[in-house]
């Protein structure tokens, strides 16, 4: 399979090789305590004469040719400004010496300072945490159309109950803020309900244990333990289940009967039962009399409404993690973009501030932020998200661009074709909300047999109730009562109402959040019976952390794999990773690189020891006039594997291939 990338590109660039979110510029930190403390470049004592913040360059330039005369000695070093490494302990960018590297997961991090390398080293989970942002509560949109995620054709303006369900309404469209203060509310009630049912439970069950039920009648009383019960249900069923009464008595005004009605019935009746054998207990029958005294069930009521509190909190939690996913999605463009004007100054603005024809610039490591046509300028552009490619795709003049896409390698700028929702990583956002929106065929079959559930269930409950009140032990009326209110509960069709759309919610929400998108449900009801699955493109099924698979030379490896690895010090490519976490695990120490030269999207020239070394694509050796008559079967198959290959050669000859390949995702 032909694709239009670069030849050695197979994985997605190392995250800590990213812009960090909250770097610092290039500066003091630990009190200023540096060894070699950076001087400022030109530009930046420039911009800090004017008042303007200097500019921080994700990474080096991937269209300019470094030159370095081999009078100098040395390669030259990468600034701190122009290094891609962040010091996870204080956010400043720092250049990659060997000295303040610490190798933790399988990663390697750079510090400013011993200070904060020895603090990392010390307790490496906790500056590698992801830090909050700081939270903004978030406005509700009044004017939305808010739909209901388990009834099909439910929707309004504004956020509310369903009148089928009960269900809290959720805004249609992911880029509406959803207002988490429902699922805090829910928590509240949830916590509360809870605190009360545990003794109320221990009280009521105590006559388990005969001698704790003695000893609690005997400090308190018969009496005022009934009364205790009372007072601690009765904010459980009063207040922590007001939002589950309300929806029950929606459900019976609209004839909407749902799970909330039979949970409604079911705690209404052990709860005023309660009450009213409490205040007169004279009043009832025999059948309900147990030693002389009517069966209290607050416990019952109260247990039952704590359950179900906490069922609407996970379920709550489930929705408002697929709408997240949601939002990370749209979260792939970046807030800002850098326009062009039409002197070529350069303005950073907001993302909805840019406009169809606009003129972009996307630098090194950036997020590509709207569609458009590359006009000028070249990057390697990591696609993996958007369309699976497990490839960094070579960009040039005329190439199509997408938003949300990483540019790994290269400058260049765009001219705006596609903004907002005109967007491809818009539109694959609307479709997973239709989705989530649809119904799978198990659906139709769950709607018929809800329609006359419920009432099914509340006939079984007055049968439940007349035949234990008619042949039941005694009290026959309490243990017919008891009957009925199980019946009710148990029964309530979570299964059948909540849990099927549900799952289908969830599924499409986390497989979209994954890099899998499902068009519908019938889709996804249907991928039961599959028992093969192709994949044509890897990028959804891998980490996008090469790895050095295989080393073909015609001398020692090692040796070969030390001049390779030092050539990618200075490059760019996703790739110059795998080479030199290799090199590292092999305690192979770098060479000092002359001459180095880059060409983006090919490989990269440099002199080592006086004697000139190429590394890169075929095209990038053929171009240097080296023979690629070696090993031809071994690299045939491994690009049939989906492989990548590097070529090292010297001025004259190859002398070995590197074969890199991307790790699986686990599970």
């Amino acid at each position: 399979m032909k694709n239009s990338h670069i030849p050695e590109a197979d994985n997605m660039p190392d995250a800590n090789h990213l812009p960090h979110p909250t770097e610092k510029p290039a500066g003091g930190c630990c009190g200023g305590q540096h060894e070699h403390p950076p001087a400022a470049s030109s530009s930046a004592q420039s911009a800090l004469k004017t008042g303007l913040k200097p500019e921080l360059k994700p990474g080096l330039n991937a269209q300019r040719r470094i030159m370095i005369p081999i009078a100098s000695g040395a390669p030259k070093m990468e600034t701190q400004a122009d290094s891609p490494h962040i010091d996870p302990v204080c956010g400043m960018r720092v250049a990659a010496k060997p000295e303040r590297l610490v190798q933790h997961g399988g990663q390697d991090y750079y510090f400013c300072c011993t200070s904060c390398q020895q603090k990392f080293a010390a307790d490496p989970v906790k500056y590698l945490q992801p830090k909050p942002a700081a939270k903004v509560a978030a406005p509700v949109d009044l004017g939305a159309v808010y739909i209901c995620p388990m009834c099909e054709g439910v929707e309004q303006i504004g956020p509310g109950d369903c009148p089928k369900c009960g269900m809290a309404l959720e805004p249609r469209d992911a880029d509406v803020a959803a207002d988490d203060g429902p699922l805090k509310a829910m928590q509240r009630r949830f916590w509360f309900a809870l605190a009360c049912s545990v003794p109320l439970l221990f009280i009521a069950m105590s006559d388990l244990w005969p001698s704790l039920h003695h000893a609690l009648q005997s400090a308190l009383g018969a009496k005022p333990m009934q009364w205790l019960q009372a007072l601690l249900a009765t904010p459980v069923v009063l207040w922590a289940a007001a939002p589950l009464n309300h929806r029950a008595w929606r459900s019976f005004v609209t004839r909407q009967l749902n799970m909330f009605s039979l949970i409604g019935l079911g705690t209404a009746s052990a709860y005023l039962f309660s009450v009213f054998a409490l205040l007169f207990p004279a009043l009832l029958p025999a059948a309900f009399l147990m030693h002389g005294m009517p069966p209290l069930y607050f416990e019952a009521s109260a247990v039952i409404v704590t359950l179900v509190l906490l069922g609407q909190v996970l379920e709550m939690q489930a929705h408002g993690k697929t709408n997240l996913a949601l939002q990370s999605l749209l979260a792939l463009a970046p807030p800002t973009a850098l326009r062009v004007g039409a002197d070529g100054s350069e303005q950073e603005i907001a993302l909805d501030q840019v406009q169809l024809g606009d003129t972009i610039r996307v630098k090194p490591g950036a997020r590509i932020a709207v569609d458009g046509i590359l006009l000028q300028g070249q990057g390697v552009v990591d696609e993996a998200m958007l369309s699976g490619e497990s490839l960094p795709v070579m960009k040039e003049k005329g190439s199509k661009l997408l938003a949300g896409t990483v540019n790994t390698q290269g400058s260049f700028t765009m001219r705006a074709s596609q903004i907002g929702k005109g967007t491809v990583l818009a539109h694959i956002v609307e479709m997973v909300q239709q989705a989530a929106r649809s119904r799978a065929p198990v659906q139709a079959l769950v709607d018929r047999v809800s329609s006359w559930f419920v009432p099914a269930v509340v006939g079984v409950a007055v049968l439940a109730f007349v035949l234990w009140a008619s042949f039941g032990p005694p009290p026959a009326l309490a243990h017919g009562l008891m009957a009925a209110v199980a019946v009710l509960i148990i029964a309530c069709p979570c299964a059948l109402g909540l849990a099927t759309p549900m799952s289908i919610t969830v599924a499409i929400g986390r497989g979209a959040l994954s890099g899998v998108l499902i068009k519908e449900a019938q889709a996804l009801q249907a991928m039961a019976a599959v028992d093969t699955l192709i994949i044509d493109k890897t990028g959804t099924l891998t980490l996008g952390k090469p790895q050095l698979q295989q080393v073909l030379a015609l001398e020692n490896s090692d040796q070969l794999l030390q001049l390779a690895a030092s050539l990618e010090t200075w490059s760019e490519h996703p790739l110059a990773l795998a080479l030199l976490h290799a090199a590292r695990e092999r305690a192979l120490p770098l060479q000092r690189v002359e001459d180095f030269q880059q060409v983006a999207g090919l490989g990269v020239s440099g002199k080592i020891d006086g004697a000139l070394w190429h590394l890169g694509s075929e095209p990038f050796l053929q171009q240097h006039n080296i023979a690629l008559n070696a090993w031809t079967n071994e690299v045939a198959q491994a690009r049939a594997r989906g492989q990548g290959v590097i070529y090292l050669a010297d001025q004259t000859q190859l002398r070995a291939v590197f074969v890199v390949a991307d790790t699986i995702k686990p599970g």
